[in-house]
């Protein structure tokens, strides 16, 4: 009787940690934090970094933001730069799917970022911050917002 409960208390710990390592797993992508906030964005200029957030267009001007924007988000409206990659097929087909100025898209992508130009980034300098794209992880379905 007291060997089942020592076992029964053993798979409950054996199943716990597996819980705790499966979820923290989340924010990880290949041994990096996976940035939400943009204020976490400020210690990480120049370096490689995988951010999570909200591509968006309107007509030639487009930008990521992180997903949680908080107090930095005007600090960091990131052009992505997809030099240094082939845009996935079915990504590009995301891309032209977005009409008008209301459509957007959610992205994880591993790149490096840069907040060095006097002139900004993108289309016309519109974009403060870039992130040399080297890697998009993921990405969901076109959205639409309402104006």
């Amino acid at each position: 009787m007291k060997k089942d409960r020592v076992n029964i208390v053993g798979i409950g710990i054996l199943y716990i940690i597996i819980l705790i390592s499966c979820k923290s797993g989340l924010n990880y992508y290949e041994n990096q934090k996976i940035i939400t906030k943009s204020c976490e964005l400020e210690k990480l200029i120049n370096t490689s970094v995988v951010v999570q957030g909200v591509y968006y267009e309107c007509m030639e001007y487009n930008g990521f933001q992180t997903s949680d924007k908080g107090s930095c988000k005007e600090k960091f409206d990131i052009y992505l730069n997809f030099e240094q990659i082939e845009i996935p097929e079915n990504l590009l087909d995301k891309f032209y799917q977005i009409h008008g100025c209301t459509g957007t898209i959610k992205m994880t992508i591993k790149g490096i970022l840069k907040n060095d130009s006097e002139n900004g980034y993108g289309h016309l300098g519109s974009n403060n911050s870039e992130l040399i794209v080297q890697k998009v992880i993921d990405f969901g379905k076109v959205k639409y917002i309402k104006p």
